[in-house]
């Protein structure tokens, strides 16, 4: 049945205290009798037992039944052979007498309810216990506790019985009735019996064998007479006892026993009722449930082959089952809420409350959060997927690049000067009926390249018109279209149609014209067209928009007002060549040069004035718009740039003493043929200042998605904040509920509750508070917050709480809280049970 072989096992291993607790024992067992390990205290006796019985771990060595290998880890085999029998008994003091010994079937697979009860009151009838099986153990005397101890250890019918001590707590009387228990199972099933009482092992043990530091000292077979006493001594045979009677017509009154002393009694006879009361305090009353029994007869020594078969034989052994698993949903569930809601204590409130609290500023974070996410997943919706800027800086370049456009090897459809390697981004206001940000005056906002009219050529017109653009007009693509509604923050722009008659915030003259949206054509691209004089209004207003008022009162109310159409006023920080009344031409006007403004003029009119202009350089001019001439500039480098990448007539050259970074910008609608060419000729171009050669779109994209990136990651480090708060409270409350159950947690284990069940209880408890605290919170947040979305286009603005992104918030506070609330059992059920109940004994 039991197979030892060199078997070890360390206390402190490797250590200076090292303690070799089993040394290299060996030893077989058959498959019935009363085995005693014998022994001083501190032999090993406990250790062995714990160890075979798999409450326990080796360090090598093997343990083997019926061929099966024993492990602390094997819970299905120890449920399957082994019902364990503790000193202290082990019983589940919460629960009745019955459910203690139905534990141990249900702990191998049997699920018929009925017939677990009946196996269950079988064995405590065995045992003298079947009254008693709607109470809780700790209602019960120690002998009655370890009787339903044993009770749950044949209930299954188990091959093999261990019992550690079982007597150990146990009066005279006690130790009889459980050592003859032991004796008659025996007769049957393996008994292993752990005992440092002599007498004990020499009356009822088979063998014995002898253990000293964690070696066999001695094996002996035991020689037991043909007869066995079997009194127990909480029985008072009454055959025994001389016997005196006391009859006067109204009581009859038995009296056994020695000579009497006088008893005070009172009997009162009360509308039929009638009442007893014992004057004397050392008289003891005797009931059916007492430990003590009066028992017709006088004793007998029973020959050991009369004694009456035990019952338990009748219990069929359980096969097949499904072992370790004593918890469902159901009964987690109920244990959960008690533990959490029914048990009332103010730290783990407050802790409740906390979890609550992190749980709304999450789910507002993640609304805010969901912003960034928001456009990072428009990031394509961002960027220009046709656009592509190529260095210019040199002359030779220049021309080079305009060359290969013209002969069309660029495959570009349109080119231009810049030295804004980005893209614009333009704003619309709605007159203040909405507005998240009133400093700008803007609701929202798209990035956007702008195009001459010219490429609209035959494109789809979706609203409003695309040809005879005047000037300030705009045609609007169908992707810029899209992103101004995704972005609309004003509940009355819902469609194409709002956005015709849109204004941008962008002041182009000195009457205050702005730009606005005049028709929408199908483009999937971010392009805004419009005629040669609105593009040249933007590339000359960024930036300098405040110039008006301060170039008035720089030069004079009065030189400033007498300035015609034609005339300008230029502002260099450079070394000019131009001289009043010098003519240039911008876009096919000539420009007459009325006053020039150098860095000592701005500088000598004050640091406020000189920080706007030091963001401009080139013409002011007065036809109602802003323009900046892009000249020659670097030492020994003339070249000459329009807006129309064709080159300025001007009356004579404009050197700088520093070095802006110019671009052709090309648009192409062959993007994939463009780059190919890009790749193949302008790669080895040395930009200054360490740039590179040409930007493609997908450099754009990757800009895009660092800077999202950069704002998700900000916010990441607060909300991970956050939730380790949420997962220490969840923690702490899960852990102070474990800590009162460690001796439970001990008490399952070593009944066979295998690990996996007990994290699946703890699990659903963590469930159960998860859903009472975290989830209730949630809920209501987000219910207050889609709310408030659906009404206002403001708080669109703010928030972006999709249902996806709140699931997946829901999936992440569930997982989180969840796990935090098995750590505390994940860490107590690395000990082996042995450990968990010697370690931790509560």
């Amino acid at each position: 049945m039991i197979k030892i072989s060199h078997l070890n096992k360390y206390y402190y291993k490797n250590k200076s205290n090292e303690i070799h607790v089993i040394n290299d024992f060996n030893l077989e067992l058959g498959e019935k009798g009363l085995i005693a390990f014998f022994g001083k205290s501190g032999c090993g006796k406990t250790t062995l037992l714990n160890t075979i019985g798999g409450l326990d771990k080796f360090d090598s060595g093997s343990i083997s039944i019926d061929g099966a290998s024993v492990s602390c880890k094997n819970d299905d085999l120890r449920n399957e052979y082994i019902g364990y029998i503790f000193q202290n008994y082990n019983l589940n003091e919460s629960v009745t007498v019955l459910e203690n010994v139905s534990d141990a079937l249900r702990l191998c697979g049997l699920k018929d309810e009925d017939e677990i009860r009946k196996r269950s009151i079988v064995a405590l009838t065995n045992v003298g216990m079947e009254k008693y099986i709607n109470r809780t153990p700790n209602n019960l005397s120690g002998g009655q506790m370890q009787r339903i101890a044993i009770a749950r250890a044949i209930v299954k019918n188990p091959k093999i019985i261990l019992a550690d001590e079982p007597t150990g707590n146990l009066d005279e009387a006690n130790t009889i009735l459980i050592m003859n228990l032991l004796r008659e199972i025996a007769n049957n099933h393996l008994v292993l019996l752990v005992t440092h009482e002599a007498d004990l092992v020499d009356k009822y043990c088979d063998k014995v064998i002898e253990l000293g530091d964690g070696k066999i000292v001695n094996i002996r077979d035991n020689v037991i007479s043909d007869y066995k006493e079997t009194n127990n001594k909480n029985n008072i045979y009454l055959g025994d006892l001389e016997k005196e009677s006391v009859d006067n017509n109204l009581v009859n009154v038995e009296y056994y026993g020695d000579t009497l002393n006088k008893v005070n009694l009172q009997i009162v006879n009360n509308n039929g009722k009638i009442y007893l009361k014992v004057l004397d305090n050392n008289v003891n009353i005797i009931t059916d449930d007492s430990e003590v029994k009066l028992i017709s007869g006088k004793y007998e020594a029973i020959k050991k082959e009369e004694v009456e078969s035990n019952k338990m034989l009748d219990l069929p052994q359980i096969e097949n089952g499904t072992y370790g698993k004593l918890f469902n949903f159901k009964s987690s569930f109920t244990t959960g809420y008690y533990q959490n809601f029914r048990r009332k204590k103010k730290g783990k409130a407050l802790l409740k409350i906390c979890m609550v609290m992190f749980t709304a500023v999450l789910v507002i974070m993640t609304s805010i959060f969901g912003v960034s996410f928001k456009k990072l997943k428009e990031v394509s919706n961002a960027y220009s997927h046709n656009t592509f800027y190529v260095y210019s800086n040199y002359t030779d370049l220049y021309n080079r690049i305009m060359s290969d456009y013209n002969d069309g090897k660029l495959s570009a459809d349109y080119a231009t000067v810049t030295t804004n390697l980005r893209f614009y981004t333009l704003h619309f206001n709605t007159n203040y009926f909405e507005s998240f940000n009133n400093v700008d005056n803007s609701a929202f906002k798209t990035n956007c390249v702008f195009l001459p009219n010219t490429l609209i050529k035959n494109k789809r017109v979706i609203s409003g018109k695309a040809i005879d653009l005047k000037d300030y007009e705009l045609v609007i693509s169908s992707r810029v279209a899209d992103n101004l509604l995704e972005n609309s923050n004003v509940g009355y722009i819902k469609s194409y149609e709002d956005l015709i008659g849109l204004e941008t915030n962008y002041y182009l003259n000195k009457t205050n014209a702005k730009c606005k949206v005049v028709g929408i054509v199908e483009d999937n691209d971010i392009t805004i067209y419009a005629n040669s004089f609105t593009l040249a209004c933007f590339e000359s207003a960024q930036g300098i928009t405040y110039l008006d008022d301060d170039i008035k009162d720089v030069v004079g109310e009065e030189f400033y007002n007498s300035i015609s159409d034609n005339e300008a006023i230029y502002v260099s920080y450079g070394i000019n060549s131009f001289k009043v009344n010098d003519t240039i031409q911008v876009r096919g006007v000539d420009i007459k040069i009325k006053k020039i403004l150098t860095y000592d003029d701005i500088y000598s009119y004050g640091y406020e004035k000189m920080y706007y202009y030091n963001i401009t350089d080139g013409l002011y001019v007065t036809k109602d718009t802003y323009i900046k001439v892009c000249t020659s500039f670097g030492n020994s480098y003339n070249i000459n740039h329009n807006y129309d990448a064709k080159p300025l007539k001007q009356s004579s050259d404009i050197v700088y003493d520093y070095y802006p970074t110019y671009y052709v910008r090309l648009y192409s609608n062959n993007p994939k043929k463009t780059l190919e060419y890009l790749n193949n000729n302008y790669s080895e171009v040395n930009p200054i200042f360490k740039l590179d050669s040409f930007y493609q779109p997908n450099d754009f994209r990757e800009s895009e998605l660092e800077e999202s990136r950069r704002d998700i990651s900000s916010k990441i480090i607060t909300m991970i904040v956050m939730f380790a708060l949420l997962s220490l409270c969840m923690y702490f409350i899960m852990r102070s509920s474990l800590m009162i159950r460690i001796k439970q947690i001990g008490i399952y284990r070593a009944i066979g509750v295998s690990k996996k069940n007990l994290v699946f209880k703890f699990f659903i408890e963590a469930l159960v508070l998860t859903i009472f605290t975290v989830g209730l919170s949630f809920i209501f947040i987000s219910i207050f917050l889609w709310f408030n979305i659906s009404r206002s286009a403001l708080m669109k603005e703010i928030f972006y709480y999709p249902l996806w992104l709140s699931l997946l918030l829901l999936g992440v506070l569930f997982g989180v809280c969840s796990f935090c609330g098995i750590l505390p059992v994940l860490g107590l059920l690395r000990k082996t049970p042995s450990e968990i109940l010697s370690k931790y004994d509560i």
